[in-house]
Parts: structure tokens; C-alpha cells; sequence
């Protein structure tokens, strides 16, 4: 929330937005945008130019992002946004005969994860 403000992070919550890469980046959700092709490439070469850095300097600096982070109360506002994920599932499988998620909503998704035709069709083996 904190990259995002208040506003827009209720806006994509509320509406359930879906946002495309360069949209994510725009918003400052990720730091760069590569094609697909060559993700696994690019991910390699900056993992590589990061592994090529001091150890115990990289461990430093991260350290003191997330105890920043965590003073600012990234840890507690995470938790909290968990666990009322968590009791928002509990309540959809109680309340929409053991749905975990609202169908209606998961259409929206189920293409861009390449998803079967019966997706929603409740398991049985389970």
C-alpha cells in the first residue's frame, strides 16, 4: 500500500482490477518489465550483477530496508492484510457452499492463468 497509496490500492482491491505489466511498473508494483521470452535471461543477468556484489555490503543494505520497513510497520500492516484474507476465504467456503473463492470474480482470471474449462467444477477427490 505504501508504493500505492491508499486510494489506489482500495481502488484495485475494491474493483479487482487486473493491471498489466507495464501498468504494475507505472505503479511502481515492480521494477522493470522484460517480454516474456526473455525473462528467464534477464532475471539470470541481474541476479548475476547482484551476486558479483560485496556479500556482507548487500546483507547490510538489505537489512537496513526491511528493519526500515519494519519500524515504519510493514510486518504488523502484512499480518493484519493475511489474516483477514485468510478469515475472507473462511467466510466465502462457509457462506457459498464450500467455494473458496467467488466464481463470478475467478472468470475474470481464469484465461490469463490458463485454467481448464472445469475449473469451477468442485473436486471430489479431495
Amino acid at each position: 500500500m505504501n508504493e500505492l497509496g491508499a486510494r489506489r490500492t482500495k481502488e484495485l482491491v475494491f474493483t479487482g482490477e487486473i493491471l498489466t505489466a507495464s501498468e504494475a511498473k507505472d505503479l511502481g508494483m515492480v521494477s522493470r518489465v522484460v517480454p516474456r521470452t526473455e525473462l528467464e535471461p534477464a532475471a539470470l543477468a541481474l541476479a548475476e550483477r547482484i551476486a558479483a556484489r560485496p556479500t556482507f555490503g548487500l546483507k547490510l543494505a538489505k537489512k537496513a530496508v526491511n528493519q526500515t520497513l519494519d519500524i515504519q510497520g510493514q510486518w504488523n500492516a502484512v499480518q493484519t492484510a493475511f489474516s483477514l484474507h485468510a478469515l475472507n476465504h473462511a467466510h466465502k467456503r462457509a457462506t457459498d457452499n464450500g467455494s473458496y473463492i467467488d466464481p463470478a470474480g475467478f472468470t475474470v482470471t481464469s484465461d490469463i492463468w490458463d485454467l481448464p474449462e472445469d475449473w469451477d467444477t468442485p473436486n471430489q477427490d479431495h
